[in-house]
């Protein structure tokens, strides 16, 4: 059995050569890196796919190091190995799939691009319908309540922000206003300090209606910011 054993590391056994970059087998067998998303050049692509050669070679893993010389992977490891590579080389080639995503993200895009400019042609855009001060109660209830809509347009609301710069706090909720009551479209019950907060949709509201942020659980002299995205529409 020993004879066996040194036999086979006899035919693992490489000598170092200053030439060639050595990877470390356990180190992709088992990794201490996450899965990740990354995109890369055609140029960067095509490094690469010619890296993969030499990731066929087994004297190009190392499993055991010794003084004078190292032990390649043994045959196990070493098809665990291939495979890998296996699959680096695939996903070099293209993935049809994030391909076929990344086509839909674009279309998406595109057809958000083509309403916006279509609205802008048609109304006003609001930017700057925002408050950024300070609290005057805290407690229970701190409202930012945005423009009411004015007669002859309607407002067509695409996201909303709010943020407390001050301490982490909660509830943030946001209403709407129809006329006869508050009604509610979004809340987020636990807020981190001055992290932002972002309701994204389309709302559209008639004259007269209103949007409010309400800040749950802030202290006197917080300092609390709300920002409303939209168009204002006039109507024939």
């Amino acid at each position: 059995l020993s004879l066996g054993v040194l036999m086979f590391d006899i035919v693992r056994r490489r000598s170092y050569d200053e030439r060639r970059v050595l990877i470390d087998s356990a180190r992709i067998l088992d990794s201490p890196f996450d899965d990740s998303l990354i995109c890369l050049s055609g140029a960067e692509l095509e490094l690469l796919r010619n890296v993969c050669l030499y990731l066929r070679r087994q004297d190009t893993f190392v499993a055991s190091y010794f003084a004078q010389h190292y032990l390649t992977p043994d045959a196990e490891d070493w098809d665990s190995l291939l495979a890998v590579v296996a699959g680096l080389e695939e996903k070099l080639m293209g993935c049809a799939e994030i391909e076929t995503l990344i086509d839909q993200i674009k279309g998406y895009a595109a057809a958000i691009a083509f309403d916006s400019q279509i609205l802008r042609q048609q109304g006003t855009r609001i930017d700057a319908n925002d408050y950024d001060g300070e609290t005057s109660g805290g407690g229970a209830h701190e409202y930012v309540t945005f423009t009411e809509v004015p007669e002859g347009y309607i407002q067509i609301v695409t996201g909303v922000e709010g943020h407390c710069t001050s301490k982490a706090f909660g509830p943030l909720t946001l209403e709407w206003h129809d006329g006869t009551a508050w009604r509610r479209i979004w809340r987020v019950n636990d807020c981190l300090v001055n992290l932002p907060y972002w309701w994204e949709g389309e709302k559209t509201l008639k004259a007269g209606d209103q949007l409010r942020l309400d800040f749950g659980g802030t202290d006197n002299g917080n300092t609390i910011r709300g920002v409303i995205f939209a168009y204002l529409v006039e109507q024939a």
